[in-house]
């Protein structure tokens, strides 16, 4: 991983060395300018403290001990700036201030244990694709996983376009789900 200062005429790269042997799946920035980072090995944030071309003063940590050593699928941020953590065998993490506050997983509903991403759409519902299908959360009072009753297999992309048409991928095919204006 590095970050690239720009000058007038050339990119400098900075490289960060503690992620030399990482294998990074995603980043994201969240609202106060820190990088989010899921590895495979856990989850870590990166922040800037000073940077100028050839110098930089950061720090990386690991914020959530029961994040260590996860494989990270993905990181979102959703409409609230909740961050949710996708990992591979521990269901999905939603998180606020680094701090967990709720752990959706196969327990609780989930058809997997291995979430390979999350979105929420307008209406504030949240869809998690797993390796057994995508799951529809409603409420976080009553959980509530399904799409049209039935498990989908194989989905793990999800988003929804300015039509609200609902776009779902399964590693070989797209599908667009159009919803019924009459609901």
């Amino acid at each position: 991983m590095a970050v690239i200062f720009a000058s007038d005429t050339t990119n400098t790269p900075y490289f960060i060395p503690e992620f030399k042997t990482q294998y990074v799946i995603n980043i994201l920035f969240d609202d106060k300018q820190t990088l989010l980072v899921g590895t495979r090995n856990g989850y870590y944030t990166f922040s800037i403290r000073k940077s100028e071309k050839g110098n930089m003063d950061y720090s990386i940590m690991q914020p959530i001990n029961e994040l260590k050593g996860t494989f990270v699928n993905q990181i979102y941020k959703d409409h609230q700036s909740n961050i949710w953590i996708s990992t591979a065998n521990s269901g999905v993490f939603k998180t606020k201030n680094n701090q967990i506050i709720e752990n959706i997983s196969i327990a609780n509903g989930l058809p997997a244990a291995d979430i390979l991403g999350t979105f929420q759409d307008r209406e504030g519902n949240y869809w998690f694709g797993t390796t057994d299908g995508v799951s529809k959360l409603i409420s976080f009072e009553n959980y509530s996983f399904s799409y049209e009753n039935k498990p989908v297999p194989g989905y793990h992309l999800v988003a929804r376009d300015r039509r609200n048409r609902l776009w779902l991928w399964d590693g070989a095919n797209l599908y667009c789900a159009i919803r019924n204006k009459n609901q």
